[in-house]
């Protein structure tokens, strides 16, 4: 056979698709052809490769991974930094803004509430000051505005009339008048004292006198908030104490 044709077969044969008896005759003639054996076994042997990368693929992948692990760095650092202004930033408020933000209110009896804090008693001057306060004309004319928003009164306005309410060396924090009620603040050894003059039923007198006095730390923390709601018409009085609610978590806040 020609060796033109068995060439034409080779590519056939090398892919296995050639009947039994042309394999036959290809095989006798590449026996006897060494030019067509030669092309042959090229075109039947199994091809060699081997893929080398370059370097410059081996840097890619290199800079691939760095990028990644410096990603999930910058990722884990966000985080972290989160979670320590968020919670920074909770005990600075929570230190500055007393650190309680519940209260229970204690199982005491007046008796006992007075034994700790005597002070809480109401005094005869702060009783005093109770039947004449609505009546003073500096009061009279905030009173005339009928305003229902917050108005800050001076304290020079009303200092001659708290002359025996306010301890002497006792530090105003405000005066104010707030829809027919009279409020008082101030500090005075180591307490929080908030008298509140209420005309409720706009008689132009007090019907009830509540007196609060927050015991306060070192630390600017409430221990305790005493309080008694006066009632000016019956006499009655009602004594509270009470006391921020504990967590677990409190030790952070030292």
């Amino acid at each position: 056979m020609k060796c033109e044709i068995i060439r034409d077969l080779l590519p056939l044969y090398a892919d296995g698709l050639t009947s039994a008896e042309s394999n036959q005759l290809i095989e006798e003639h590449i026996q006897a052809c060494a030019e067509c054996a030669a092309l042959a076994k090229s075109m039947c042997a199994p091809l060699e490769t081997e893929f080398m990368p370059s370097q410059d693929a081996y840097d890619c992948v290199e800079a691939i991974y760095r990028q990644k692990r410096r990603t999930k760095i910058r990722t884990v650092v966000a985080c972290v930094l989160t979670a320590a202004i968020v919670f920074g930033g909770y005990w600075y408020y929570t230190k500055t803004h007393y650190r309680s933000i519940g209260w229970t209110e204690a199982e005491l009896s007046q008796e006992e509430i007075l034994e700790q804090l005597p002070e809480l008693a109401l005094t005869d001057a702060e009783l005093a000051l109770g039947r004449t306060i609505f009546g003073t004309p500096e009061l009279q004319e905030y009173l005339k505005m009928e305003s229902k928003e917050y108005m800050a009164i001076p304290y020079e306005q009303m200092e001659k009339y708290l002359v025996g309410v306010i301890p002497g060396d006792a530090s105003v924090s405000e005066i104010g008048l707030f829809q027919r009620m009279l409020y008082i603040d101030y500090f005075y050894a180591d307490m929080r004292t908030m008298l509140g003059y209420v005309d409720g039923d706009l008689t132009g007198y007090v019907d009830r006198i509540r007196k609060y006095m927050s015991v306060i730390s070192e630390d600017r923390d409430v221990e305790a908030v005493y309080s008694v709601n006066y009632d000016v018409a019956t006499g009655d009085a009602d004594y509270k104490k009470s006391e921020p609610e504990t967590h677990w978590y409190d030790f952070l806040f030292e």
